[in-house]
């Protein structure tokens, strides 16, 4: 019966090697693991059920290692375990024995299988479970006079703010600052596939992309300079794609001696402003 279950799913994941979509939505993923068991009082029987039990819980890691950002397993490794070990059942759905050995010289029942796990809509839930504060990916862009900000003057202020908040930090800039997801994750089928991505990758309620851009604006008084930063971010819920705020500041003045300094200025009241903001709106 296993066997038969296997093939169907074999058959569905014909078109990715990797995953397979099932009925609602469902997504499954085919992985070979092996356990082990020790051999107490010549019980072969519940040595080789103990075997599988264990290459069931290594199936599930090992798929939860390529769907789950490392330094988030890292981080919760011990609560982790205790998931992969208790759940195995609701998401190792079947299980197929390839090898199966009896290494008497060592006293070790040993198996390999070929499992079918699982990644249904309770697994980002569960696994959000094991943390004791909400995650948040932010990425932010800064413009400054025409080029690329090589600082993040109003990302880091934004970091500082989310972090006393009680936030855990997921700063994504260098991973995904190129990635075109992220420029329509508010749009469309992709969009939303996208975050549903990044949720599950991260285990991350909430993504926050934001942007800023600093300008010169005219000279002043014949010897200073002034300078405008607009900055908006869009905060949004990763698991209903809602977007919870929008908050944004428009021409923020800063003056100086130098165009440089003037934008350096702007950018620094533009940081306290947007965070302000934030504030406001309860996000």
């Amino acid at each position: 019966m296993l066997g038969r279950i296997l093939l169907l799913f074999l058959a569905l994941s014909l078109a990715s090697p990797a995953f397979a979509a099932g009925q609602h939505g469902k997504t499954f993923k085919v992985v070979e693991s092996e356990g082990s068991a020790v051999i107490t009082a010549g019980d072969f029987v519940g040595a080789k059920e103990e075997a599988i039990a264990d290459a069931k819980r290594r199936a599930l890691e090992n798929v939860l290692g390529t769907i789950i950002d490392s330094q988030s397993l890292v981080a919760n490794g011990e609560l982790v375990y205790d998931f992969i070990a208790s759940k195995t059942k609701g998401y190792v759905i079947a299980q197929d024995i390839l090898s199966e050995k009896k290494d008497l010289s060592r006293g070790v029942y040993n198996v390999r299988i070929k499992a079918v796990v699982s990644l249904n809509e309770n697994l980002f839930d569960d696994l959000r479970s094991l943390s004791n504060c909400k995650s948040v990916i932010v990425q932010f862009d800064e413009d400054f006079l025409g080029k690329k900000s090589s600082s993040s003057i109003i990302k880091e202020k934004l970091i500082s703010y989310l972090t006393e908040a009680g936030y855990n930090i997921i700063d994504l800039e260098n991973v995904l600052q190129n990635d075109e997801g992220l420029s329509i994750f508010a749009n469309g089928a992709n969009g939303k596939g996208y975050l549903k991505k990044l949720r599950l990758k991260y285990l991350s309620d909430i993504l926050i992309k934001g942007s800023s851009n600093t300008y010169f604006s005219s000279n002043n008084l014949g010897y200073a300079k002034s300078c405008r930063t607009d900055a908006h971010a869009r905060v949004v819920d990763t698991r209903t794609s809602r977007i919870i705020c929008e908050p944004m500041v428009t021409s923020v003045k800063g003056f100086g001696e130098t165009e440089e300094r003037a934008g350096r200025e702007s950018v620094k009241k533009a940081a306290d402003s947007l965070v302000a903001e934030f504030k406001k709106s309860q996000c």
